[in-house]
């Protein structure tokens, strides 16, 4: 019989103060922000996911990003916490990574940041506005710069159990094939990890590429 390979760690992370108040219609207040962000740290979460880098105009509730970062940074409550701890930001595009990069730089940006592709051409497109291909060929550009500037870089396979634009996703055939495709292209050498993600209701099984660690 084959045993499993199971890890021998599991970090816990999570994406409440990014995914689970993006689509709030009103604008949730960066105190409240903050003190969610510090809750989690205090109950011991490892990896959170607190704002996006991308163009506020398209996503007004990430208005307050930079604000949000400084102030985490700076917390009297969690400040003495944060070293053992990896604070993430999105940044799909070009510019997110650029903004990431220098909050870095100045000393209160984030420890590792997140790239996006979807298995579906429709949803990335809308996602991204770039193709599949034109996305690969800038994360090759930016991977190695977000590296030189200190953090590390997450990769998440979106919509692989649906799409809202174009459908059920079938785990199987060529649908299941081209999921293990998009893995296999994030994870070589230049990639932290690779996640999973569920667009619908927002469940992300973060899978870790090194070997020996794991992640709910």
């Amino acid at each position: 019989m084959t045993l499993l390979d199971y890890s021998k760690k599991v970090v816990l992370g999570d994406i409440t103060v990014r995914d689970g108040l993006q689509h709030e219609e009103k604008f949730i207040p960066t105190d409240a922000k903050l003190w969610l962000a510090e809750q989690l740290v205090l109950a011991g979460f490892k990896r959170i996911e607190v704002t996006n880098f991308g163009n506020p105009r398209g996503m007004p509730q990430f208005k307050d990003a930079d604000e949000l970062m400084k102030r985490i940074r700076g917390s009297k409550k969690i400040g003495n916490l944060l070293e053992d701890v990896e604070i993430t930001t999105v940044t799909i595009r070009e510019r997110a990574v650029e903004r990431a990069i220098q909050a870095r730089e100045e000393g209160w940006g984030p420890d590792r940041i997140l790239f996006m592709v979807s298995t579906s051409e429709a949803h990335h497109q809308k996602n991204s506005g770039l193709s599949l291909e034109e996305y690969w060929k800038m994360c090759e550009a930016y991977i190695p710069k977000a590296h030189d500037a200190g953090m590390k870089v997450c990769g998440t396979v979106s919509t692989i159990w649906g799409c809202p634009i174009a459908g059920p996703t079938e785990l199987e055939g060529t649908d299941l094939l081209k999921i293990l495709a998009l893995e296999e292209k994030l994870r070589p050498g230049e990639m932290v990890e690779v996640r999973r993600g569920h667009y619908r209701c927002s469940v992300r099984v973060a899978l870790h590429a090194s070997a020996g660690r794991g992640q709910l």
